[in-house]
């Protein structure tokens, strides 16, 4: 068994969830904030066999998304993510798709 944690721009959440259930995939569903853009996102987390791990990977490519995104340069102030302050500066970033995690479940037991 494999646990897979799928994070995703919280726009791609309710398509991505929709097409995870429409293949009979169990999951649960957390709400999470990314750490440079602080912009909500979607948290999954699935069990499932080794053999369907490739084909949760591709739905989540199918339907997670990127796209270009102009946002102001956060500056780090040295003393962590708490004050993080919008420089003025505008970039440009690469936003939504998905960061998909893999790893051995040695046991998991509904109940």
């Amino acid at each position: 068994m494999k646990l897979i944690i799928i994070i995703t721009h919280d726009e791609n959440a309710k398509d991505l969830e929709a097409t995870l259930l429409e293949k009979r995939y169990s999951l649960t569903k957390l709400d999470s904030v990314g750490g440079f853009l602080q912009k909500k996102n979607t948290t999954f987390l699935l069990a499932t066999k080794k053999e369907k791990v490739d084909e949760v990977i591709e739905l989540t490519k199918k339907v997670a998304k990127t796209k270009e995104e102009t946002v102001s340069a956060p500056v780090f102030s040295g003393d962590g993510m708490e004050s993080m302050l919008a420089s003025g500066s505008q970039v440009t970033v690469e936003v939504g798709g998905a960061m998909v995690f893999v790893m051995p479940l040695e046991r998991m037991e509904k109940i």
